[in-house]
């Protein structure tokens, strides 16, 4: 029997999926969400009295072990993706300075530090300089979900899967005993341009097709490169697939930010699945991505 619940959170439309008979399944679940729920007002960097928000402003914060094992996995991050990946980039200097669904953007000018190198770790104390703001808007959602699924294992629950907008983990079997069919969706006409068949992986795409915006006539996305500071519009999506949630998230922002020529060869070099497509409507995908997920192409 398939158990589904959706809900708001992390700023997003999470569902979760569970093949199951347990008559404990609902209570179990929603205390998943309340889990969710924390997580964001820890967080957050929308809620003012989150504990990220605390930091950002303070620079200098006694945290949760959850909170210094986010920031250990970013620092790992950040030197596996030359410095393409990191969470001191700030995309309130394009506008994206209040929840998206807010619609209202407003540039900030101030100065950005985005050595993280500077940031020093001294037991459970995390301390910021100045210039120094995190968010964890591109790994966060992620490693709640690693989090959540871990909690649903330990419920005794193996076949699961977890929709955190579009970002998907896949635990064992469907209720038809077989893999997950997932869906790919084209970022030009929001159909589906792709599936693929999932068991106990994670699939995370990222692109600038939803989350974008104009100020001041100039167009702008979510996903800000740091290294040159600007959007990349040569590439629409990028979709990855590997076995941990919170690193397949963190490098579909990465390979984002990468030309054409460094993100595949960086995807192929740590032997990720991938399919990208490009502004002139193409698209790339690694030589296993048909085969391996049983890709059908609609």
């Amino acid at each position: 029997m398939e158990w589904k619940q959706s809900k708001k959170a992390l700023g997003t439309d999470i569902e979760i999926s569970v093949i199951t008979d347990d008559i404990n399944i609902e209570r179990r679940i929603n205390w998943v969400f309340d889990f969710f729920n924390s997580f964001e007002e820890e967080f957050s960097r929308f809620l003012p009295l989150s504990s990220l928000s605390f930091l950002n402003k303070e620079k200098k914060l006694k945290v949760s072990n959850r909170f210094l094992e986010l920031m250990k996995i970013c620092k790992e991050l950040n030197k596996k993706t030359s410095l393409y990946f990191n969470p001191l980039v700030d995309i309130s200097a394009i506008g994206y300075s209040n929840s998206f669904e807010k619609n209202n953007f407003v540039k900030n000018e101030r100065k950005t530090d985005l050595n993280l190198d500077n940031v020093i770790i001294n037991w459970n104390i995390i301390t910021l300089w100045e210039n120094q703001n995190l968010d964890f808007g591109w790994i966060g959602k992620w490693y709640a979900v690693t989090l959540a699924s871990s909690f649903l294992r330990n419920f005794w629950y193996d076949d699961f899967f977890i929709n955190a907008g579009w970002d998907i983990y896949t635990s064992w079997l469907n209720d038809s005993w077989e893999k997950w069919i997932i869906g790919i969706e084209n970022p030009f006409n929001g159909e589906l341009m792709a599936s693929v068949n999932l068991s106990n992986q994670a699939i995370a795409t990222s692109g600038n097709y939803k989350r974008k915006w104009t100020l001041w006539n100039e167009k702008f996305h979510h996903i800000l490169n740091p290294k040159s500071g600007k959007n990349n519009f040569e590439i629409v999506s990028v979709s990855i697939i590997w076995d941990n949630c919170t690193e397949t998230d963190a490098y579909t922002k990465a390979v984002y930010n990468m030309n054409i020529e460094d993100s595949i060869n960086f995807i192929e070099n740590n032997n990720l699945s991938w399919i990208i497509t490009i502004s002139s409507g193409k698209s790339f995908f690694s030589k296993d991505f048909v085969e391996k997920f049983d890709v059908k192409f609609y």
